[in-house]
């Protein structure tokens, strides 16, 4: 099978694609609460969609993946390795002649820690767990071992030690931790796993794989943003916080966002032109809306066609949802151009017939843009005074 490839003969996939940004993207840090939507149990399923997309590394240079992946390996020996499995203590030393391995992967005590350690027995049987400090004798370092991320209260392993023999040590790996999701409780999804299928689309696989997760096992989906998990208890809501790209434009020359104490919409240009299915233009949710009118207005000369989403979830206010084009392009600001209202003749609605010049509760359509240079979604509020109206829009695409 042949593949494309970068001029270093890489190849390319959704978290390696073609550099075809114009300008740099910018970097954001989402600190969000993140509502499960199983039952209040151990073992529920629950999948969650993140509103702002993709996830990011933690230096928030490429896109986010699991940390056991092959491209993510930094260090490999298969022998000079002992171990110390004791809880509390854990730790392991490795004798290396050729490399500082203390330069290359200690963390600075109290902070993010950067690597992971695995270990292998003859049997295939596997301990891991995050590298804190590393103290060197001569060639030996003694890699000090946590199974939390953030924490140093817990000085352990993160696998079945009454299962590994640390008498028949096959092989040790250093991995670089490529996730920048943290959880706050961090008692209901408590070990990450590799995502079993890359980036399916049969239903009835994804839940098969996640049922056959033990409870605390999640997995991810990087580029869209989808957690799919076997809770470990009953908590039904946490803060998560993760990296993700900001808006590359700002709204004096690019894309405009709703003003007052409404959330920004997210928007990036494509970095992933391989895997470009539902791509995110605007995806936001607003709780409490506190303006008259809420503008969405979104680059569309790269599209042939979008879906539109809107959803109002609750609130006395009454809005309504409306959607407008144009093809002025022209270099004015797009917040500037003329718009003209497509609302009642220019969309396909999916989900009720067309015709409607407004959409009070919801709507999900097709917008034929192969001819337009610029849409715009608005949420206007025709009464009520309370600003306790929350809703949802987006706006995604495929790519040319």
């Amino acid at each position: 099978m042949k593949y494309l490839t970068n001029q270093y003969g890489d190849k390319l996939g959704p978290r390696l694609p073609l550099m075809t940004q114009s300008g740099g993207l910018t970097v954001k840090e989402v600190n969000a609460t993140l509502n499960y939507n199983g039952k209040a149990a151990a073992g529920a399923l629950s999948t969650i969609q993140l509103p702002d997309v993709p996830i990011l590394t933690p230096q928030g240079n490429k896109h986010g993946s699991y940390w056991g992946l092959k491209q993510n390996l930094v260090y490999s020996r298969n022998d000079s390795v002992s171990i110390t499995e004791t809880a509390g203590s854990a730790d392991c030393t490795i004798v290396e002649p050729d490399k500082n391995l203390e330069n290359l992967f200690e963390s600075a005590s109290g902070t993010v820690k950067r690597y992971i350690v695995k270990l292998y027995d003859t049997s295939q049987n596997e301990l891991y767990g995050w590298i804190e400090g590393i103290a060197a004798s001569s060639n030996a370092y003694t890699l000090t071992v946590y199974n939390n991320r953030k924490l140093e209260t817990a000085q352990n392993w993160v696998g079945s030690i009454s299962d590994f023999d640390s008498t028949k040590i096959a092989k040790v790996e250093i991995y670089e931790y490529t996730s920048s999701l943290e959880f706050d409780t961090g008692t209901t999804l408590t070990e990450e796993v590799e995502m079993p299928f890359e980036y399916g689309t049969e239903e009835e696989r994804v839940y098969r794989e996640i049922d056959n997760l033990s409870n605390g096992q999640f997995f991810v989906d990087y580029v869209r943003g989808y957690i799919y998990a076997k809770k470990a208890d009953t908590t039904t809501s946490e803060i998560i916080t993760w990296q993700t790209y900001a808006s590359n434009v700002d709204t004096s020359t690019g894309v405009d966002g709703p003003s007052g104490t409404s959330s920004d919409p997210m928007y990036f240009i494509d970095a992933n032109p391989l895997d470009t299915k539902n791509l995110a233009l605007v995806q936001s949710a607003v709780t409490n809306q506190a303006t008259y009118s809420d503008d969405y207005v979104v680059d569309v000369r790269n599209y042939n066609s979008v879906i539109v989403g809107y959803k109002k979830a609750s609130g006395t206010d009454t809005i309504a949802c409306k959607v407008y084009g144009s093809s002025q392009d022209d270099g004015t600001a797009p917040s500037s151009v003329s718009f003209h209202d497509i609302s009642q003749y220019g969309i396909s609605p999916l989900d009720q017939s067309a015709g409607a010049a407004s959409y009070a509760s919801n709507i999900f359509a097709s917008v034929d843009t192969s001819a337009m240079s610029f849409l715009k979604v608005e949420v206007d509020r025709s009464a009520g005074t309370s600003d306790d109206a929350d809703y949802e829009v987006y706006v995604r695409a495929s790519a040319l």
